[in-house]
This record gives structure tokens, sequence and C-alpha cells, in this order.
């Protein structure tokens, strides 16, 4: 643990926003921490009295902050029930009745039911549809054979997937409450101190029977998809097209699973049976754009440019966008020197990455707020949300006075956005732009009792890394102003340059 948590880099602040939001849905009272391991160990938990969540680099670089969260909501409910005391209870009993071989029957049951419990209250308490949720595990599953297993040990609860359980996600959600009653957990657990563990066999025997005995089209579609993602996973690309096929003859509506279909053929190198599913693919609107843009891959591969770049640009008006280059994309070989496919690719980056919408990144972190004197006068935290489209500052003075605003360029308007509102009603509402090298802001400050004066600030980078902040206000419509605040951010602790990425 010591070493993972050593080694292990900082999650993004948008990550750890992320963290603090599902932290205050779920309820969890323990204080959680959260490290990125460059070892790809995880999803997991260790620990009972400051749990750390532990995600892989591997899977935090491939999946955006939405994807992720489910995860984390999952690790979460663990810390929140206590579950890794009663896994580390589970193992004191293996150790002493380790010839038993009920004990370990028990404990495999155990764990399974543990874990329903948490994809229920998942579930129920995010309201998330168990469709999406189960792809979410299933997306797990990607990652198999890059992943590092980490010993088992008391206080570690590893992520484990199978196929019973994406079953029971699919199947039961009608039945997911957000949390069982508190007299259903001590009835439980008398029952289980009188008839353990002759109970614990005939609750796993009902178990088994629930979720065996259904054998409609739904379970075997289900079974069909937890198969496809496997070989997907192995890169068995033949199994996948073989096993998506009979997913779309079951479920014909199913476009994620045309648009896995299509991906198999065309990594299988059947690129004219692939562009068949790559246009099926793009009559679902979720998978239009991405099956489009496979679309103009395939066409490249077979020396189309024409069609390759039509359908390229199909893809981008429908709203493709990918977060590296497309040009390093080698189904494009062919087409990297024409003067359109540049022009399509500088589109093809999400508005996010692009630069006007970074302008205003140097103000994001943790930070110390001074005066130019050098006294401290409060905090300030400064997080990129929304997928990378919004700033969020969480502003606290010594004396406990408090303020939020939130930052966002608006593209209709080719301004910077910026609205305050503090602890006692103050609301300010600013447009600005970026100038010679600043972030310069104007507007119009409103107090809770109706009174409005003018209001001008601008927000200057340091060589140092520290940014100044001086805002001016103007009561006499703008004719003289005078300097209400001049002040500097100090970051709190060094910046942490990501960690590159280590093959294992």
């Amino acid at each position: 643990m010591r070493k993972l948590e050593a080694d292990g880099a900082q999650a993004s602040p948008e990550l750890e926003a992320a963290l603090q939001r599902l932290v205050k849905r779920l309820g969890v009272k323990k204080q959680s921490r959260l490290v990125i391991s460059p070892y790809n160990s995880g999803p997991l938990i260790f620990g009972y009295r400051r749990p750390l969540i532990v995600l892989p680099e591997i899977m935090v670089e491939a999946k955006s902050i939405a994807q992720l969260e489910p995860i984390l909501a999952h690790e979460l409910i663990h810390i929140r029930r206590g579950d890794t005391i009663f896994g580390a209870l589970q193992f004191v009993g293996q150790v002493i009745w380790w010839f038993h071989p009920m004990i370990w029957w028990a404990s495999r049951q155990v764990n399974r039911a543990c874990e329903r419990c948490c994809d229920a209250e998942v579930i129920a308490s995010l309201n998330y549809r168990p469709r999406d949720y189960a792809n979410s595990l299933l997306d797990v599953l990607e990652f198999k054979s890059e992943l590092r297993p980490v010993l088992a040990m008391p206080g570690v609860r590893a992520v484990d997937i199978t196929r019973s359980r994406v079953n029971f996600i699919m199947n039961e959600s009608e039945n997911f409450q957000a949390r069982p009653d508190k007299l259903y957990w001590v009835l439980a657990i008398v029952l289980a101190l009188i008839v353990l563990p002759g109970g614990a066999l005939l609750i796993g025997e009902r178990q088994e029977a629930t979720f065996v005995q259904s054998n409609d089209a739904k379970d075997f579609v289900v079974d069909l998809r937890f198969e496809a993602q496997r070989a997907l996973r192995d890169k068995d690309w033949s199994a996948a097209v073989t096993t998506l096929s009979k997913v779309v003859k079951e479920a014909p509506d199913d476009g994620r699973s045309w648009f896995l279909l299509g991906y198999a053929l065309h990594a299988n190198g059947q690129l004219d049976e692939a562009i068949k599913i790559h246009r099926k693919a793009s009559e679902f609107p979720p998978t239009r754009p991405v099956a489009l843009y496979n679309l103009s891959c395939a066409f490249a591969l077979k020396g189309d440019p024409e069609t390759a770049l039509r359908h390229l640009e199909e893809s981008l008006d429908a709203g493709f966008t990918c977060t590296r280059p497309i040009s390093e994309d080698t189904d494009f070989v062919s087409l990297v020197d024409a003067s359109k496919f540049k022009e399509l690719a500088a589109r093809a980056l999400p508005l996010a990455s692009r630069e006007t919408y970074r302008q205003f990144d140097f103000w994001i972190g943790d930070w110390d707020v001074k005066v130019m004197a050098g006294e401290q006068i409060g905090t300030s935290v400064i997080t990129n949300d929304v997928n990378g489209f919004l700033l969020t500052e969480k502003w606290m003075n010594c004396n406990g006075g408090t303020g939020t605003s939130i930052s966002f360029y608006d593209p209709g308007e080719q301004k910077w956005m910026q609205t305050w509102v503090d602890e006692r009603g103050t609301v300010v509402r600013y447009s600005g732009t970026f100038v010679d090298g600043e972030m310069r802001m104007e507007g119009t400050r409103t107090m809770a009792n109706g009174e409005t004066m003018l209001c001008r600030k601008r927000y200057t980078p340091q060589a140092d890394g520290t940014v100044r902040q001086v805002n001016e206000n103007s009561d006499d419509g703008g004719e003289t102003w005078s300097i209400t605040f001049d002040g500097t951010y100090h970051h709190q602790m060094p910046m942490i340059p990501p960690r590159p990425r280590l093959s294992v």
C-alpha cells in the first residue's frame, strides 16, 4: 500500500472534483484518498481508517471523467459500507478454518453478494441506467490483460467482474433500492450467527437458482455481449465478429453492438463487410459520429480518398472529436499530405483542447492568496470541470467569508464569461478577453439590496508561477476607478507533472 501511494500520481483536479461530488452525493463519511497507479494496479481500495482508492493509469488515460465516475462510485460504496473491514474478518476466518471447504465456498458467496449490493446501491443512489452501468464494468475488461493483480491481503478489495454480476445488473434493476432498512441488516446478522454455515449454503443455492434459471433472450444477449467484450479485449477479432453477429441478430436495435461489430470486422481486415456495418451503425445517433469516422478509415484503406474525405467531414459535422491528432491514425497514411485532410484533422481536435479554451488554465490550482505586502488573506481552489469547458472557483477568506465563481468561454460572444456569488448575496457578472498575456474582464456588481456599480478586473500570470489579480470599482459610471483588491495567488504545493506511462 505504501509503495502504491508513494509512487502513484495525483489525480487531475477534474477527477478529484468528481470524487468529492460523489462523496457528498453518496454520504461517505470517511476521508478517502485517490491515487493513479503507474503500475496499472486496480481498480481497488486499501485500508480501513483512511481508505485509499487506486485507479490504473492506463484506464485514467483512456476514459473520460464521466466514464470513470461509476467505478469511483462503486469503490466509495465499499468504503461507506466498511467492506474492507469485513474482508479482513473473512481473511481471518479463512486462515483459522483453512481446511474447511465450506469456508472458501461461503467466502466466494459473500464477495459475490457484496459486489451485487454495491452495484445495486450505485444505480439506485445515482440514477444510472443499468445498461450504462453494466457497460462501464465491461469496459474495465478491455484493460484486463494490461492490469497488474495485487496480492490479496486484509483490507484490500479489488474489482471482480463476472457474467452473473452483469446478468444481475441487467435483470434485477427494478428491485434496486438506495439503502436497505437498518432492521434488515440487524436481522440478517442475527440469522447469520444462528445458521452459519448451513444458512450460507441455503442462501447461496437460492441465489444461484435465481440467476441460472432465466434462459430468456435478454439473458442470452447479455451473455453474448460479455463474450464479445472479452474477445475484443483479447483482440480475437474473428471470435468477436462471430459473437457480435449473434448479438445484432437478437438485438437489432442495439447501435453499440452494430458499432462494435463494424470495429471487429475492420480490425480483422474484412473491409467490405465492415463498410456495410459501419453504415448501419451510423443510423444510430449515439454511434453515428464515430461510425462515420470508421467508414472514412475503411475507404482510406481501400484507396478511395474522395469517399474517405467525404465521410470524414460527415463525421465531424455529426460531432466527432478525438483526443489525439487523427493524422496519427495509421488508416489515414495515404491522406496525411492532402490539404483537405489537414483542414479536417484540425477540426477533429476537441474544442476543449483548442488554444482559446485553454487561455484561463494558468489560474487552475490550489492557492494561498496574499496581498502585495505578503499577508495571506485567504485560499482559493480553481478546478477545470465539465470536460474542460468550465472553471470553478471556491474562495474562503481568513475570516470565514466564502464565494464561488464559474468562468467559461462563450463561443457565440467570443468572450470569457464569469459569474461570482459570495456569502453576502453579492452577484458580479463579468465578460472579457485574453489580451497581451492577461485575462481582462469588466462587468456589473449587484449588491443584495439591489444597488449596482461598474467593476473590472485582470488576472496576470507571473514568471514565477504566481497569478496577480487586480479588481477595480467605479460608482460614477466609469469616470473614475478605485482599486478594491490587489493580490497574488501562490501555489500551496509544487505542481506535479504527469508520470510517464510505464509498460507492464
